[in-house]
């Protein structure tokens, strides 16, 4: 009996040091993405013309130092300007048992993307549109070039659309188009681990 206890003591102190002594659901919660891939659509996938093209190559997440931000490095192309006549959809699949299963997450906004974007994903609009939430007046990003030098990119929930979510291996497509076509002029997948966010 006392074997047990030690061995159920031993188990309670390292998830508690893991979790930075908070209490974590085991399977959803506060989390943080850890960015693995991101890369075009094929040119034709749902009409997709390759109008705007990331190139984007995030680093390799280092375990132990699982605060620090990922720096991407690469380039954004666009050959049209974007702004909120565009519409915005989003669908993510999760890994689970060996395959990647549709529609874990998603949602369709018909209209106003770029200003969507600036309030609820802090992250994409810096980055993406190379700006700041502070910047005031209507929201859109020029056509051209956008370079990513190191750009750190915080991957935590807070402050986005989805504040929690399951745990997991996520495949995201995210998609823009002009309000009154069907066809993407922007079309991103982007591959992340979901993790507890222990801070």
């Amino acid at each position: 009996m006392s074997g047990l206890r030690t061995k159920t003591m031993c188990i309670f102190l390292v998830i508690s040091t893991a979790a930075g002594k908070k209490w974590l659901h085991s399977t959803a919660g506060p989390y943080r993405c850890i960015y693995k891939r991101m890369y075009n659509c094929p040119i034709g996938e749902d009409g997709f013309e390759g109008a705007t093209m990331y190139h984007i190559r995030p680093p390799r997440y280092n375990p132990f130092r699982p605060t620090d931000p990922q720096l991407l490095y690469g380039n954004i192309t666009r050959t049209m300007p974007f702004n909120d006549t565009y519409w915005l959809k989003m669908s993510a699949a999760i890994w689970s048992n060996n395959q990647w299963k549709d529609n874990a997450i998603v949602y369709n906004y018909p209209e106003d993307a770029c200003t969507l974007e600036r309030k609820n994903d802090v992250n994409v609009y810096r980055l993406m549109y190379g700006k700041e939430l502070s910047d005031k007046g209507p929201c859109f990003a020029q056509a051209g070039t956008l370079i990513l030098d190191g750009e750190p990119i915080n991957g935590t929930g807070s402050g986005s659309l989805f504040p929690q979510l399951p745990y997991g291996l996520y495949r995201a497509r995210r998609t823009l188009g002009l309000k009154g076509s069907i066809h993407p002029i922007e079309c991103l997948y982007t591959e992340q681990e979901v993790v507890a966010d222990l801070l």
